[in-house]
């Protein structure tokens, strides 16, 4: 799933056959909630609730991990609280080219990425 996500094949036939065939079976055994378990999975909610029945809810834990490291920075003084704009820097195993494509699809902007280092 991350390299489908990652090559911004979120909403393809692809990632729809892969997700069925880890969901299905959840629904079949009738599950009433989903929590999502990765930082990838919540751009897959889209297409999941296109899978599941619409009474399973979905628990995408990526708020409370967010307010939680925002606790973490202001309690040890890492907040930028300069105005100035951030240099973003990404790290990636995969394909440098699609983490750019991922990046645009999500934000919007053409050339968000400053650093892109491929570590594999």
């Amino acid at each position: 799933l991350v390299e489908l996500i990652e090559s911004g094949r979120i909403d393809s036939a692809a990632t729809r056959e892969l997700l069925s065939k880890y969901l299905l079976p959840m629904v079949e055994q009738g599950i009433d909630q989903l929590v999502l378990g990765c930082t990838h999975y919540p751009f897959l909610i889209p297409v999941i609730r296109e899978i599941i029945p619409s009474g399973i809810k979905i628990i995408d834990p990526a708020p409370a991990v967010a307010r939680h490291t925002r606790e973490v920075l202001e309690e040890n003084d890492g907040l930028n609280q300069s105005g100035e704009v951030p240099n973003y820097q990404f790290y990636t195993t995969g394909s440098i080219e699609n983490i750019q494509k991922m990046l645009k699809g999500l934000t919007g902007i053409d050339q968000i990425v400053s650093h892109i280092a491929d570590l594999s």
